[in-house]
């Protein structure tokens, strides 16, 4: 798939989004928005030339479709779109409580049932992930001691989210435990209480800002020679490769520098 596909179709697919209603036709907003944005590279020479390449590919998802016996989902590419021109804008990231899916080629698999990919989509209806060949229902969650992975290509393959409490014990029994309390042994598994890490040996209460670390500290600070400090920004080095939020580390230079806005992806270079 090309561009439009990764950095928008396939945002929609990986990533649960609440729906949306676009104000007008979608490629035409999202065209103007992506050549409004602050771009460090235009995705597009002009408007023509971003709405000829984003009608293009749309069409090659149809072709898609037709191709796997699958099914076009229309609303889907118009709220995915929206997605960016009415939430996201020239932002960088967006989030959602939403556990559905869109996707904008699907089948009419139901969830527990055998599943085959085509490229970037699968035959699992809409709303449902295609994992380990069997569709799944992302807004399931799996109770304890319920199968949460399965061995697969001489690893463990996660098939569900745990409830919450719960993780997945994916170094023995590939079901869901309860999380380990302070104080408690830590698991194999990352599966420390919600607020707690393994300092090496048992599960804390996450360091803050100049405490002491061993992995990990809270959101927006980084455990740099066992002690918690704030992310680089903007400007400065990134030796770890991570940096606050609205940074990113550029993989050349080591430094980090200002995040793009997702739409400044939309390049069908």
């Amino acid at each position: 798939m090309r561009a439009l596909s990764r950095s928008l179709l396939a945002f929609g697919v990986l990533a649960a989004i609440s729906a949306c209603n676009g104000k007008g036709d979608p490629v035409q907003d999202l065209c103007e928005l992506a050549l409004s944005c602050d771009c460090a590279t235009p995705p597009f020479a002009d408007l023509d030339a971003c709405v000829t390449e984003l009608g293009d590919e749309v069409e090659r998802i149809k072709a898609t479709a037709v191709a796997n016996d699958l099914i076009y989902d229309a609303s889907c590419v118009d709220s995915i779109s929206a997605e960016y021109t009415d939430r996201i804008e020239c932002g960088v990231t967006a989030t959602s409580d939403a556990c559905t899916i869109c996707s904008p080629v699907h089948g009419t698999q139901p969830a527990g049932a055998a599943c085959a990919q085509y490229g970037d989509y699968h035959d699992c209806a809409q709303n449902l992930f295609c994992i380990n060949s069997v569709c799944l229902d992302p807004c399931n969650r799996i109770a304890a001691d319920g199968v949460c992975a399965v061995m697969q290509d001489g690893g463990p393959q996660g098939t569900g989210n745990c409830a919450d409490g719960l993780y997945c014990e994916y170094s023995a029994s590939l079901t869901c435990k309860p999380r380990v309390a302070a104080g408690q042994p830590c698991p194999k598994d990352a599966g420390c209480a919600d607020g707690l890490s393994c300092n090496g040996v048992t599960c804390e209460p996450i360091p803050g800002m100049g405490e002491a670390c061993v992995f990990e500290c809270q959101p927006g600070l980084l455990c740099d020679a066992s002690v918690c400090k704030p992310l680089p920004g903007a400007g400065e080095p990134c030796p770890s490769g991570a940096c606050e939020a609205t940074s990113e580390c550029d993989s050349t230079s080591k430094f980090c520098v200002a995040r793009q806005p997702l739409v400044c992806g939309i390049d069908p270079k």
